[in-house]
């Protein structure tokens, strides 16, 4: 086993892999052949079967979130619910309008309107910052992302799964 210590080709952050075989010394390690890899890499994937347009946005926020563009992880995260109520038909109004429509239509609970609002405030204090004169930290960019990775796991995910699960039990009856 070979401990190495590598720079990241996309964040150009440190990592530490392990391998079994011994690794020629070269540019290129080959980063399939790595057992372990420290930090773990994190996906950008929005959660299965999120629409592309809502995906892509949600992809940008935590590409942002996890290079420290806090701003711009917030705003993107905020971006990609907006994206989900609209499709859900939620058309009218600003954000807190559309969660509104969301709850009011039986689409979300109302713990996750309430969360939502509370997101919703880190977006505008994004958008906003200097006439806010908020401070945005990680951990903002942290609730932002995995708030829309959550609100889309319910929208789309389970209701996926569900349907999935229900097929093929129909068929093996």
């Amino acid at each position: 086993c070979w401990i190495c210590f590598l720079i990241c080709g996309h964040c150009s952050h440190g990592i530490c892999a392990e391998i079994d075989e011994s690794p020629e010394y070269k540019r290129n390690i080959d980063h399939n052949k790595f057992t372990r890899v420290f930090p773990e890499p994190q996906s950008m994937d929005a959660p299965p079967y999120t629409p592309q347009a809502v995906a892509e946005d949600f992809h940008e926020a935590k590409f942002n979130m996890l290079h420290g563009n806090i701003k711009s992880a917030c705003i993107m995260a905020g971006s990609a619910v907006e994206t989900a109520c609209v499709q859900f038909g939620a058309i009218n109004g600003g954000l807190k309008e559309k969660i509104k429509t969301l709850l009011n239509a039986g689409i979300v609970t109302q713990g996750l309107a309430d969360w939502a609002q509370e997101i919703r405030g880190v977006r505008v204090d994004a958008a906003h910052q200097a006439e806010r004169e908020a401070t945005l930290t990680q951990r903002d960019a942290e609730d932002a992302v995995l708030f829309a990775e959550m609100l889309f796991t319910y929208l789309y995910t389970l209701p996926a799964k569900i349907a999935e699960r229900r097929k093929s039990t129909a068929k093996d009856a």
